[in-house]
């Protein structure tokens, strides 16, 4: 079985077994095209980790696979369906080995790029998710999934003139429930509030979107401060203990932070971001935007020197992935 990625898994991870853990330590450095500040692990490794995860769902699928790659016949497809198998179980670090092994035997492969892209995206490295999804822009332009994603990365930059010029036009879009929340979400964070709102009221039932929709949405309503909407779409989310994948559990717990610190409980919240106080899980590089909410939250506490370490953090995040300067850096600029 290989299914291409053609655009992320919106099914809701409380209807769907999650599998794997961590991915191990690499035994010596991979290429510098392949290299990035998270763990890899190596192709072999790799492709055991493939056999495991299809072993999972499809015993006939695993062998078939298991074979090509022993025999050495592993192609851009095999690559590029191993990293999505590799990301849906949450292996971020094999995962994007995966997709630019995929890219190196085929620079100009679709899916590869577009899984590529839309890993950086969940992972937080939202400049590599940008330059990813220009690629597949480029050979693609009208797919709007591609667009919204792409927005959403611009947002994170701070791009937001980007942002907007991919979006025009959006009233003629053809929509799909995920989609129409998706698009909503951005369109709230780059401040066409009323826009969005009035396109969240076409999505019939929310408690039937995915969980990553779900916490997008609530973040970017609780950041509104359209704070009843927000509740209503955390309520339907699972337990952030109750999921296994890093990146999802992590989105959840910041929407919760927002609502919490939205809403005048800026302990509440804290106690949601905790999570930065214990390292990422392999693959993961938290976005910035995430430490400087943190100094934000201890700035109201008065508690001034959390604060600064938090805001350093961030700033240490932003040269090592080379991203743009969040608006909260100009916020928090003026700490002593």
């Amino acid at each position: 079985m290989h299914a291409t990625l053609s655009r992320p898994s919106q099914e809701p991870l409380r209807k769907r077994r999650e599998v794997g853990g961590p991915s191990d330590a690499l035994s010596k450095p991979l290429p510098a095209s392949m290299s990035s500040p998270v763990c890899y692990e190596q192709p072999s490794n790799v492709g055991q980790s493939a056999r495991m995860l299809f072993a999972v769902s499809d015993p006939v699928a695993a062998h078939t696979y298991a074979a090509g790659m022993d025999v050495g016949l592993s192609s851009p497809e095999h690559w590029s369906n191993l990293g999505a198998a590799l990301r849906k179980a949450g292996r971020y670090g094999e995962a994007r080995t995966a997709f630019c092994e995929a890219r190196r035997l085929a620079p100009q492969d679709f899916d590869a790029a577009l899984g590529l892209a839309y890993l950086e995206l969940e992972c937080g490295r939202y400049q590599h998710a940008y330059d990813m999804f220009r690629v597949v822009l480029d050979k693609s332009p009208e797919r709007v999934d591609i667009r919204i994603n792409t927005a959403r990365a611009c947002y994170e930059l701070g791009k937001l003139k980007r942002a907007k010029s991919l979006l025009e036009g959006w009233p003629q879009w053809v929509l799909d429930s995920d989609l129409a929340a998706e698009l909503s979400a951005v369109l709230i964070q780059i401040g066409k509030l009323r826009a969005g709102l009035s396109l969240l009221k076409t999505v019939p039932d929310l408690a039937r979107l995915g969980t990553q929709t779900l916490a997008r949405l609530a973040c970017a309503l609780a950041q509104a401060e359209r704070l009843k909407k927000a509740r209503h779409c955390l309520a339907l989310l699972p337990a952030p203990e109750t999921i296994h994948n890093a990146a999802l559990r992590e989105e959840i717990l910041t929407a919760c932070a927002r609502l919490a610190l939205q809403s005048g409980n800026p302990s509440g919240a804290r106690r949601f971001i905790g999570f930065l106080e214990t390292p990422p899980a392999p693959g993961i590089c938290r976005s910035a935007k995430l430490y400087f909410m943190l100094a934000e939250i201890c700035f109201r506490q008065l508690d001034m020197e959390a604060a600064k370490s938090a805001f350093v953090t961030g700033r240490c995040i932003q040269m090592k992935a080379a991203d743009i300067a969040s608006p909260l850096m100009v916020e928090f600029s003026a700490f002593p």
